[in-house]
């Protein structure tokens, strides 16, 4: 069996996703994102960087139509994307939740992730990350202010764990 699209990379590659991931959600370019690789001793090649961003913005242009579904619709499974590895369940959905500590009253914000072989609805994936949040105890333990449902994806050819 093929190992996962990460598995494939090399290791700097592996590496420097997470860092590629940021740069895309903070809307930089490949470019810029690639200068600031280098700038950190991190040399990958154009095309891999490229390609890493590509598939990146796919995720996150399929998670940001997410937030404007009604709370009783679910998403449409045929245009959730795939995950590069395998994934725990059928469907994974990150949830953006903003509230204040109740351990110091702090302002916070917490992306909770909410899988399920079921499809689930925007309400149901919504309300699952904020009971996590409001129950967390020493973890998450906040009082929610707002839940925000900001990528979703599908398991790919690798399936689940």
């Amino acid at each position: 069996m093929a190992g996962s699209y990460l598995d494939r990379l090399t290791g700097a590659a592996r590496f420097s996703y997470p860092f590629i991931q940021r740069g895309v959600r903070e809307g930089l370019s490949a470019n810029a994102i690639q200068k600031a690789l280098q700038a950190n001793d991190i040399h990958l090649r154009r095309t891999t960087v490229l390609d890493l961003v590509r598939r990146e913005r796919e995720l996150v242009s399929a998670g940001s139509s997410l937030k404007f579904l009604n709370l009783g619709s679910r998403p449409d499974p045929r245009r959730l994307p795939e995950a590069l590895t395998a994934i725990r369940r059928r469907y994974s959905f990150t949830v953006e939740v903003r509230g204040t500590l109740l351990s110091n009253g702090e302002s916070r914000t917490q992306n909770i992730t909410v899988v399920s072989d079921r499809l689930l609805t925007r309400g149901e994936i919504e309300a699952t990350a904020s009971g996590f949040a409001e129950g967390g105890g020493e973890r998450y333990g906040m009082n929610v202010d707002s839940v925000v449902l900001t990528r979703g994806m599908k398991s790919g050819a690798l399936g689940t764990i």
